[in-house]
């Protein structure tokens, strides 16, 4: 198991550190922006605010309170980074998965050097290890420079909160990379169709757990047009249940992250475990 970790490691090792590089500078690069711009900012966020809470909304904050710390804009620009974080770790559990019957490499030839599952286990984990430590990484350096603009801006740093935050992004991480570890397994080699699927879990279910706020936006513009709304928004109710089926939703910082959420990633990605050792049994290698 050690030795595929380390074929792992060799082969991708380059990638994740370009990647973590890069989204490191941009942290602080941002990090030193706001604070450089302190009232700048803090006159844009009440000027945003001063609009209409279905726009608010539609962004994902809705309220001005803690603009005054710098935890309120690095975790904003989070949810975004967050996303393509996720999206890389599920398009490299497609290639881990594919990778060997792509290559045609002994690994996966030869039965007797390690079994089906040890292989499957091993790019699992792989998928999973590198897809945590590099977003633990993340956020230590996220906490670094939110310490540092709180510091400027003498304020106090919440790393309890920061911390939570952390650990709610990689529980719904470990169900993604779960979820596509599973879709590849039961699937065929790589092509280029199988982001497709990665598309429609990262980005459809977000795009679909968010309808309603399209719908509200819809109801204010109609409002101000001074057209009823009551009959469509009677029709529309069931859009409020959409959120539960999108997991980028679930990491906005000003929502709640309840037990309920907790038990479905941990169960989801179990699941999908399990029945990606069996599904990795059957391919023709």
């Amino acid at each position: 198991m050690g030795k595929l970790m380390k074929r792992e490691w060799k082969r991708w090792w380059k990638k994740l550190v370009k990647s973590l590089v890069f989204e490191i500078i941009f942290l602080f690069a941002l990090m030193a922006v706001c604070a450089l711009n302190q009232n700048e900012l803090q006159v844009y966020v009440f000027r945003f605010f001063g609009k209409s809470t279905a726009i608010t909304a539609f962004f994902g904050y809705t309220s001005w309170q803690g603009m005054e710390n710098m935890a309120y804009y690095l975790l904003f620009v989070m949810m975004f980074l967050n996303a393509l974080v996720i999206w890389n770790a599920c398009v490299r559990t497609l290639h881990i998965v594919y990778m060997d019957e792509k290559n045609q490499t002994i690994y996966s030839m030869c039965n007797q050097m390690y079994s089906r599952q040890k292989l499957a286990v091993s790019k699992y984990l792989w998928a999973q290890i590198s897809a945590l430590v590099s977003y633990l990484i993340l956020s230590f350096a996220l906490w670094g420079a939110v310490f540092i603009g709180n510091h400027i801006w003498e304020q106090e740093t919440d790393f309890r909160l920061l911390q939570l935050q952390t650990g709610r992004v990689m529980l719904v991480m470990i169900m993604m990379v779960s979820l596509t570890f599973l879709y590849a397994v039961w699937t065929k080699s790589m092509n280029y169709t199988k982001y497709g699927y990665v598309s429609f879990l990262v980005l459809g279910t977000f795009f679909v757990g968010n309808l309603y706020k399209f719908r509200d936006i819809l109801f204010w513009a109609m409002r101000r047009a001074g057209t009823a709304t009551e009959g469509i928004r009677g029709m529309t109710l069931w859009m409020d249940k959409c959120y539960w089926i999108s997991p980028l939703s679930w990491l906005n910082p000003e929502k709640s992250f309840p037990v309920q959420l907790v038990i479905i990633c941990i169960a989801v990605s179990t699941v999908a475990f399990l029945l990606g050792l069996l599904g990795y049994k059957r391919r023709n290698l």
